[in-house]
C-alpha cells in the first residue's frame, strides 16, 4: 500500500523487473505511452522504452528539468506523429499538440489530437508508438457481453471472499470498468477489470483481475492484485469515497499489445497516486502471469 501512496521521482529508475535495454532513440527498440482523457483532454505520458522484450522508463524522463527538455524535444516536438493502439491492434494515429514541460505539474505529458476511432476518457485507456511494427492488423476490445460480466463478478466475489473481504462489503461490489479483449488470437476473450467494494468503516477493498476462459465457458484468474485502502491511512481521509475514480488508488486496465513478439499480449495498467502515476506491464510465460515490468511518473504531490 505504502509504494501506490508515495510514488516519488527516484522510483522511475528504480521500479524495473528487466534489464535496460538502448534507447529507441538510439535504434534499440521503441517507446510506449499510455494515452487517456482525465477531463482535459487527450494526453499521452511514457510507460516505458522496449527493446528485445526488455523495459526501462526514459532516464530523461525521470530526470532534472535539463534531462526533461531532452525527452520533451526528443518525443514531444509538436507535429510529431504516434500509432495509437487498442484491443492490440492497429487503431490510427495521434499527434502531439504541447508539451507539459514548461508546467508546474505533469512535466512528462503532452496534449495531443486523436486521429482513431477509439474513445479515451478516465477509465478508458489506450497504448501509443513510435514501432512501425508493433500491433499490426485488427485488435480486439469491447464490452463484456453479460454472461461475460457475470461470470467475471462471480469469480471477482470469489476471490475476495478468499482474501475475507466482509459480506457486508461484497453485496456492495460493484465494476470500475470490465473489458473483453482476446490476449492469445485463440478465438476465446480474455476478460480484464477493477472490482471495489465498500464498507460502513469507511474502507475499499480493491481488486484487479485478468479473467482467463476455459473450454467449459467459465473462467479462471490469471492476474488478481487485491488491496485494502481504508481512509484513516490517506494523507486526506476523505478522499476515500474517490478510491478508483480514474484509477485513481486502484489498478486499472490500460490495454494490450504482443510487445516481445511472442505471439500473446502483455497487459498493461496503471494506477494513480497522490503524487504520481503508476505502471505495470503483465506477461504470460509458461502458463502464468507475472509482472514484467514496473515504472512510474512524478507528478505533484497532492
Amino acid at each position: 500500500m505504502k509504494t501506490r501512496l508515495t510514488l516519488i521521482a527516484a522510483a522511475c529508475a528504480s521500479l524495473l523487473l528487466a534489464a535496460a535495454p538502448p534507447s529507441a532513440a538510439q535504434g534499440g527498440g521503441f517507446i510506449l505511452f499510455a494515452v487517456a482523457d482525465e477531463g482535459g483532454g487527450p494526453t499521452i505520458e511514457p510507460i516505458a522504452l522496449v527493446s528485445g522484450g526488455k523495459y526501462v522508463f526514459p532516464e530523461s524522463a525521470g530526470g532534472a528539468d535539463e534531462e526533461l527538455q531532452k525527452f520533451s524535444a526528443e518525443y514531444f516536438r509538436e507535429g510529431r506523429k504516434y500509432r495509437v493502439v487498442s484491443g492490440g491492434g492497429d487503431a490510427g494515429t495521434l499527434s502531439v499538440k504541447r508539451s507539459h514541460v514548461a508546467d508546474e505539474c505533469f512535466r512528462v505529458g503532452a496534449d495531443v489530437e486523436l486521429q482513431t476511432p477509439v474513445k479515451v476518457g478516465r477509465v478508458v485507456w489506450a497504448l501509443a508508438t513510435d514501432s512501425e511494427t508493433l500491433a499490426r492488423g485488427k485488435g480486439e476490445r469491447r464490452a463484456p457481453t453479460e454472461a461475460e460480466r457475470a461470470a467475471a463478478a462471480k469469480l471477482a466475489e470469489s476471490v475476495m471472499r478468499a482474501r475475507r473481504v466482509p459480506a457486508a462489503a461484497l453485496k456492495t461490489l460493484g465494476t470500475i470498468n470490465l473489458t473483453a479483449t482476446d490476449l492469445d488470437a485463440d478465438g476465446r476473450a480474455e476478460l480484464v477489470g477493477t472490482f471495489v467494494a465498500r464498507t460502513a468503516q469507511r474502507a475499499r477493498y480493491v481488486l484487479f483481475l485478468l479473467a482467463e476462459p476455459r473450454p467449459d465457458g467459465t473462467f479462471k484468474a490469471g492476474v488478481a492484485e487485491y488491496q485494502m485502502i481504508k481512509a484513516s491511512d490517506l494523507p486526506d481521509p476523505s478522499v476515500i469515497s474517490e478510491v478508483g475514480g480514474s484509477g485513481f488508488l486502484a489498478e486499472i486496465f490500460v490495454d494490450q499489445a504482443d510487445l516481445d513478439g511472442d505471439r500473446v499480449g502483455e497487459v498493461v495498467s496503471t494506477s494513480g497516486s497522490f503524487e504520481g502515476q503508476h505502471y505495470t506491464v503483465y506477461k504470460r510465460a509458461a502458463g502464468r502471469w507475472r509482472k514484467a515490468y514496473e515504472g512510474s511518473n512524478y507528478r505533484c504531490a497532492y
